[in-house]
């Protein structure tokens, strides 16, 4: 209809072909924690696989000037599983795990229509759910220490738009701010 909209979207993540290099410092060569042959078995060819993700969402036109879309994003950072070896060849990789993670995004968009040149007003919240290696072991394992569960962090986001020139000239500016990281992101679109 004119006010529903919805769609799906599957992205499949790219592949990468690298090499590894394990490269341990002077305390481990001093007290020979680490073996040149070990070393030698945690580099080498390896491929990076970046998460899939399948995601689905709805938008309503609740007016001619305000639109609120929802949308859910499943990412497949098991994906990345396989090549945990980069990190860790002489452990157990079953005993490493990064899971899937759900993503709920809810933006709302209100248009000023009456300026002169509309002004587009945009807000929202996503979530992002710990998606981090870790690893499954006694709490006094090093590697349970060195590999544990991350947090889930909430985003805010927010941003402006114009449209100029009969439509020829759109320029946007938004920002997505959590306690992990602030990002401000600026955009042009020119059309001839």
């Amino acid at each position: 209809s004119r006010r529903w909209s919805a769609g799906a979207v599957y992205r499949q993540g790219p592949e990468f072909d690298v090499d590894s290099t394990f490269t341990f410092g002077p305390l481990a060569i001093a007290r020979n924690r680490v073996s040149p042959a070990l070393a030698a078995s945690r580099s080498g060819p390896t491929t990076f696989h970046t998460p899939d993700v399948l995601g689905a969402g709805i938008s309503v036109r609740a007016t001619d000037a305000l639109t609120v879309s929802f949308d859910f994003d499943r990412v497949a950072y098991s994906n990345l599983e396989p090549e945990k070896n980069v990190l860790t060849r002489d452990v157990a990789l079953e005993r490493f795990e990064i899971s899937d993670a759900d993503e709920l995004h809810l933006g709302v968009e209100y248009v000023l229509l009456k300026l002169r040149t509309p002004l587009v007003l945009r807000g929202g919240a996503w979530t992002d759910p710990d998606h981090q290696l870790r690893f499954n072991g006694e709490p006094t394992d090093a590697f349970t220490v060195r590999y544990r569960a991350g947090d889930d962090v909430v985003h805010l986001t927010g941003g402006l738009g114009l449209v100029l020139k009969d439509g020829r000239f759109q320029l946007d500016l938004a920002f997505d701010t959590s306690d992990r990281a602030d990002i401000v992101t600026i955009s042009a679109v020119a059309t001839l």
